[in-house]
């Protein structure tokens, strides 16, 4: 855990590197959930109220890869945060002097603007960073609950007080990543809940849009074919899923989740690379490992010529060349190395559905 003063001496080396510069990217991962947005638009928000920064007007752009996601657009709604605002940097070629990588741990999170980092800062909470041996200043306590807990703690060493509706993109930001303060929480986490809320930061307001249960068609239909096409395989007790689906990866996961799986998988197939998302529960954090998905997508990503990372619980890769057959093996042999055994319960239509 990253000490107050340590940390504050982390951010005053990354205002040190920004000093000189004209044009600031903020980048964050694909498809941004609230974490990742609170993250970078409290960031911005907070270099924008450093004074010799602001004197020397700098140039702050937002890049949002692939958007954001539903859950992250109703929260900025309820705050009145122009969504636009913040998405129309992403439609422009920029050339930043220096770039900000918040809440993302790999090349593959930001897409095709991983192209622009060439002088970049890296500011992070993940179990697994694969971009940090290459940052020029990296702020990363991967014992923190989220990015959002380490952008409010950059504002509490420097006595600088968020706005309300800051305050509350932070809170949401925590309460996303922390699902609702089950996994990833620490004492210091709700020391900055607290101080949230004494910045205004409105709970009752964010944890009803965050349980709100209104669900897209499309989003009931991706939940139902990633049911449909499963593959079930057993890792000792433990219950691992595979799907094959094109959209609302988290959504589908978290349904068969639900429905029992330890480990759940979801592949989506693009032109050139293959997605993988994965996400496991707190029995198989505690039995297996507590960073299995994060070190999970660390292999796939060098095994398919790619890159991952990510959380214990919660990981991602960015594919090439994928194969069922090879995929299957490279799993069977993470889980036989940790002294596990790899079993096919019903193999589902998933490889049907993403092979060639």
């Amino acid at each position: 855990m990253l000490e107050m003063s340590s940390l504050k001496d982390t951010v005053e080396k990354i205002l040190n590197e920004l000093k000189d510069a004209r044009k600031v990217c903020l980048i964050t991962h694909r498809n941004a959930d609230p974490d990742a947005v609170a993250s970078t638009i409290a960031f911005k928000y907070f270099i924008e109220n450093i004074e010799h920064l602001r004197n020397q007007k700098l140039m702050i752009y937002t890049i949002f890869p692939e958007g954001i996601e539903l859950i992250s657009k109703n929260i900025m709604t309820s705050l009145n945060i122009d969504i636009s605002n913040f998405l129309k940097d992403a439609k422009e070629e920029i050339d930043c002097d220096i770039q900000v990588v918040l809440d993302a741990a790999s090349e593959s999170q930001l897409g095709k603007y991983s192209k622009l980092l060439n002088n970049y800062i890296i500011i992070d909470h993940h179990d697994v960073n694969t971009l940090i041996k290459k940052s020029k200043v990296a702020l990363y306590d991967k014992t923190a609950s989220s990015t959002s807990e380490l952008t409010s703690l950059m504002y509490m060493a420097f006595n600088l007080k968020p706005e309300s509706h800051i305050a509350s993109l932070l809170l949401s930001g925590i309460i996303y990543d922390t699902r609702f303060f089950r996994v990833s929480v620490r004492p210091q986490t709700f020391n900055v809940i607290y101080w949230l809320l004494t910045c205004n930061a409105m709970y009752g307001l964010i944890v009803e849009v965050m349980t709100k249960k209104e669900i897209p068609y499309a989003e009931k239909v991706a939940r139902l074919k990633a049911a449909l096409r499963a593959g079930l395989y057993a890792i000792n007790d433990y219950l691992l899923v595979i799907t094959c689906i094109g959209a609302y990866e988290s959504s589908a996961l978290k349904t068969l989740q639900d429905a029992g799986a330890d480990i759940a998988i979801a592949i989506a197939r693009r032109e050139n690379y293959v997605r993988v998302t994965i996400r496991a529960n707190k029995r198989v954090l505690e039995g297996i490992s507590s960073s299995l998905a994060a070190d999970l997508a660390n292999v796939l990503g060098n095994e398919f010529k790619g890159s991952g990372g990510g959380h214990g619980a919660a990981a991602g890769a960015l594919l090439r060349d994928f194969d069922c057959e090879h995929f299957i093996r490279i799993l069977r042999k993470f889980f036989e190395d940790k002294g596990y055994k790899f079993r096919t319960l019903d193999e589902g239509r998933w490889k049907s559905e993403c092979g060639d």
